[in-house]
């Protein structure tokens, strides 16, 4: 399922007129979402583009910044795919990474270990015993 941005991040995105932004993803249905999404936002696609391929090897050269989204949980050698995200990346570049370690969910307080249990229980019930979820 591929879940709409909220209208502020295409937004955002083209706001400063003298940015210009690529995005590269290896699936192409992901691109083509992208391309709907932001033209549908009004987003300036002058300045922005999408497209398959591999940051790694890009053919512009170096990324001013690399996100990677709910990618590493999925890949057999996350070390491998962090070190490639490096060297798409040029010096001072920033990487973003979001991902969630799903076979270990739970919930941690330092302060308060009662906490950690009643939160970690209730992420469980409510993620997997609540119909409609997942």
């Amino acid at each position: 399922m591929i879940r709409r941005p909220p209208r502020s991040t295409l937004s955002s995105s083209s706001a400063a007129s003298d940015v210009y932004k690529r995005q590269v993803d290896q699936c192409a249905a992901f691109v083509e979402a992208a391309d709907h999404l932001a033209a549908g936002e009004g987003v300036d696609m002058a300045r922005m583009r999408f497209r398959v391929g591999d940051a790694a090897t890009d053919p512009e050269g170096k990324f001013d910044g690399v996100v990677m989204h709910t990618l590493l949980s999925h890949v057999p050698d996350p070390k491998a795919v962090l070190c490639s995200a490096r060297e798409a990346a040029q010096p001072g570049a920033l990487l973003a990474v979001v991902d969630g370690d799903y076979m270990g969910l739970s919930f941690h307080s330092r302060t308060k270990p009662e906490l950690s249990d009643r939160m970690s229980k209730a992420l469980v019930k409510a993620t997997f015993e609540s119909a409609g979820v997942m």
